[in-house]
């Protein structure tokens, strides 16, 4: 299966889980995901998915956990707008090709508490990149190409004074600076 017929899930309000892994589809749209309004896990692994709509992420007001991993994404294809996904807590996108953690994939998801990035390339995480989501409580950065990481990655406001988050970056030869935030 390569793409999802439009309104193929129209009638399945009261559906809340989905997996569609292991498939070959290749771009998410808007209109595919129609009726999901319920939906609280969807599961997209081992596709083809090189690019996603940002509408699409409106169709799924309930969704709580997102898994994109070992798809095609790349830098600039994954935009998730602000609030659009207002319930999401687990956001799992390891082993694709985002070279960069930005501000477009978090800004959406202000009630996430876990993000797994693992395997895409990183080398750097911009400054603020956290400051939409205040309530991240594991971050797996491993397995990236992350050289430095610094206190301003995670908004340099102190977003995490109130609790200490767990923060996976695995690559020995990381250098930190005084401001840093990386843990072993």
């Amino acid at each position: 299966m390569e793409s999802l017929p439009l309104g193929v899930f129209r009638m399945l309000r009261h559906l809340t889980r989905l997996k569609l892994d292991n498939n070959r589809l290749t771009r998410l749209s808007e209109a595919s995901f129609d009726g999901l309004t319920s939906l609280v896990y969807l599961s997209l692994n081992l596709n083809l998915i090189a690019a996603v709509d940002a509408p699409v992420w409106y169709k799924m007001p309930a969704l709580v956990t997102l898994s994109l991993e070992d798809n095609l994404l790349v830098d600039g294809r994954l935009r998730i707008p602000p609030r659009a996904l207002s319930r999401l807590e687990e956001l799992r996108l390891n082993r694709n090709q985002l070279r960069q953690l930005s501000y477009d994939i978090t800004s959406g998801a202000p009630h996430l508490r876990r993000l797994y990035f693992r395997s895409n390339g990183v080398e750097t995480l911009p400054q603020g990149v956290f400051r939409a989501t205040p309530r991240l409580d594991v971050v797996d950065l491993s397995a990236n190409n992350i050289s430095r990481l610094t206190s301003q990655a995670f908004n340099g406001e102190s977003t995490f004074d109130s609790f200490t988050p767990t923060i996976f970056c695995d690559k020995p030869s990381a250098k930190t600076n005084s401001n840093s935030m990386a843990r072993h």
